[in-house]
Order: structure tokens, then sequence, then C-alpha cells
């Protein structure tokens, strides 16, 4: 059975046991390029995990949110797999280097970011809600205003500084951890669908 994580830094353990778990499988019967899929998707995960946990160790949350984009696009494209009618082709594309946004799913939809995004989030609440809020500190957004200038309580005094460091409150910071470890059982709930579909 796969152990969900609850903290971040069970994250590297909990991934190595999922390989762990299922390598019999690959070794046995496994379609060659799904093994390449997920051996990369779990590979860029780890090192998005190590990097996020250096981050936000050093206060450093606004360089580490857009990592928590990138594994919501490790999920988004794991959920490519379920909406397309050839997931070989789907996988053989991505190997090659083609955007996945330019195939199409069941439906005939082209699978943008967006759609993927939505569909996603069908399955997983809140999955659209952290895309869409990661996406603003991606960009250069009224987010980045809001945690650079504070207002003075009771005044009309704005203050701020350019010092290198991010001034998120905290319980905002708790939240992006939460998040990030909301997206990481998501990716490991989406590993452990596909390896159990290859046995």
């Amino acid at each position: 059975m796969v152990k969900y994580i609850n903290h971040l830094k069970d994250s590297k353990d909990y991934y190595f046991q999922i390989i762990e778990e299922y390598k019999d499988v690959f070794k046995r019967d496994c379609n060659i390029f799904y093994f390449l899929f997920v051996t990369s998707v779990v590979n860029r995960s780890l090192s998005i995990n190590r990097g996020f946990q250096l981050l936000t160790e050093d206060n450093n949350y606004l360089c580490a949110i857009p990592l928590m984009r990138m594994q919501i696009d490790n999920c988004i494209r794991f959920w490519g797999l379920e909406l397309v009618n050839s997931q070989n082709d789907y996988i053989k594309n991505w190997s090659k280097g083609e955007k996945i946004s330019r195939l199409k799913d069941k439906n005939g939809n082209k699978l943008s970011d967006k759609l993927l995004v939505e569909e996603l989030d069908k399955r997983y609440a809140h999955v659209k809600g952290i895309y869409d809020q990661a996406c603003n500190f991606v960009h250069l957004s009224n987010q980045n205003l809001f945690n650079t200038v504070k207002l003075k309580p009771n005044t009309r005094t704005l203050y701020g500084g350019i010092t290198g460091f991010d001034k998120i409150p905290d319980d905002v910071k708790k939240n992006i951890d939460r998040s990030m470890l909301y997206i990481n059982n998501v990716l490991i709930d989406l590993i452990k669908q596909v390896t159990e579909k290859m046995k």
C-alpha cells in the first residue's frame, strides 16, 4: 500500500518507496515508454521538492512558489494520460519533445494547461486554486507589489524596502507549505494509479 506524506521532508523517502514497490512491475511486463515517463516525473519531482525545502528553509518563498507550480505541472502531465485515447502516443510525443498542448483529449479538445488543470481539479479539489495562486507569483503581478510594499496600520503611509527577502506573512507561508504537501500527495496518487494499471 502506498503511504502518503505528512511532512514535506518525508517526500524523498516516499517517492523512493513507490519506485521500490513497483520495480518488479517495471522489470516484468512494463511498457518501456511508461517506465521512462514515470521515472522522469519522479526524478523531477524529487529535485523540485529538494529545491522547495531549501528555499523555504532560507525564507525565500518567492522563489519556492514557482517550484510548486512546476510540481502541479508534473501532476497535469500525468493526468493527461487519463484523458487521451492512446497513452502510448501521448508518451511517445512527449519523449520526442512535442508540446502536450498540440495533442487532443478523447473529446477532441486540445490538452492546454488550462484544460488539464480544470480536469484534474474535478478529481482533486483545490488544485486549480493552488495553480492560479502559484501563477500569480510566477508572473509579475500585483501579488508581488503586496509582498513588497505595505500600508502602515491606521495611516495613509506606505512602507517597504529592497531587501532581497519576501514579506509574505507567516500564516500564508504555512498555507503554501500545506499546498505543496497536498500537490505531492496528488502526484503520489496519480503515480499509484498508473503503476497499478501496469500490473
